[in-house]
């Protein structure tokens, strides 16, 4: 998600009116995007299957011999390690049913009693506790087989979800209120918890992190910055300010000092001159754009044109053909 910006009096300003026009189509791209990542089954093994009984669900071989017997009332495939399994049980204070989660190695053996609530990823399940009135999160890599104890606010992991990262050895975790970076694998601290916020998470070996002074706007761009696995400050050229997420290239928008926008690559180098009033990240590494007339086009990340900005209106959706076919009709605003 792009921080919106417009040129106004010289400065670089938030603009909310816009990001409100877009939100519709980008919502409508990020609803398929989740759907795609969290409904395909991730690194299933193909050894061990499910079978259902008696509306209860269990784990069988190839050959349909029980490995486990049918007593969850709902699972998942296997990663690599694991298998993410949930009881219904009765709350013995409201009388409501509860569903609890658990994770269970190929032998039918627990490895996370059904106690947590579990959110199954592309590269982890978020495990959350609930305790008292602190909801702490950890996560069980699929993997490698670690398993980090819910001890962080928030755990984030190859975010944003629509982008499809690849897997980072680095994933963000967020505690006393800030954000820093575990190595993946061991749970141990990379990179400090002294970030405001992330917009985007590593790729291409760099992070989008908002670094915020005293009595500083998480709003203003100036504060947001890329930072390399060791947390250094990444730089580019003309002094221009990255201002989205990276395209799976490693490409970002960037702008100028007077709100302009164009593209960078993340080692600093300028691959679009600033020349555009709005542009937004869109999918399979293509940047929506907005001239000064108001009209929309489209170029690759690289700065090729594909479409012509001759469009009043853009609403994306999941897949790029589809994109080019709603550019090539004219909607009214709605």
């Amino acid at each position: 998600m792009l921080l919106y910006i417009r040129c106004q009096n010289g400065q670089l300003n938030h603009c909310k009116e816009h990001a409100e026009r877009l939100f519709i189509g980008f919502s409508l791209f990020f609803l398929f995007s989740m759907v795609f990542v969290f409904s395909a089954p991730l690194a299933a093994a193909e050894d061990i299957i499910l079978y259902e009984e008696n509306d209860l669900w269990g784990y069988e071989d190839k050959d349909g011999i029980p490995v486990t017997e049918a007593k969850w009332n709902d699972a998942h495939d296997f990663s690599r390690y694991a298998a993410f399994v949930s009881y219904d049980r009765e709350s013995d204070r409201n009388q409501e049913t509860r569903s609890l989660d658990g994770l269970i190695d190929r032998d039918g053996n627990y490895i996370l009693w059904p106690v947590y609530d579990i959110e199954e990823e592309a590269y982890i399940y978020r495990v959350f506790l609930n305790d008292y009135d602190e909801r702490l999160v950890g996560y069980f890599d699929k993997d490698s087989g670690f398993y980090q104890e819910p001890v962080y606010e928030r755990i984030l992991d190859s975010f944003p979800y629509y982008q499809h990262y690849p897997k980072s050895s680095l994933i963000a975790a967020k505690q006393n209120g800030y954000w820093g970076f575990l190595f993946r694998e061991n749970g141990e601290v990379a990179v400090p918890f002294v970030y405001e916020d992330v917009m985007a998470t590593f790729s291409s070996g760099f992070a989008f992190v908002c670094i915020l002074p005293d009595g500083g706007n998480p709003m203003d761009i100036t504060n947001w910055c890329y930072i390399d696995e060791s947390g250094e400050r990444l730089s580019f050229e003309s002094g221009v300010q990255p201002c989205s997420e990276p395209s799976k290239n490693g490409v970002v928008i960037v702008a100028d000092c007077a709100g302009a926008l164009g593209l960078a690559s993340l080692d600093g180098k300028i691959i679009v001159e600033p020349q555009y009033p709005l542009m937004e990240m869109s999918y399979e590494d293509t940047v929506l754009f907005e001239d000064s007339n108001e009209l929309w086009g489209l170029m690759t990340d690289m700065g090729d044109i594909l479409v012509e900005p001759v469009y009043k209106t853009v609403y994306e959706v999941a897949y790029p053909d589809e994109i080019l076919q709603l550019m090539q009709r004219d909607y009214e605003v709605w």
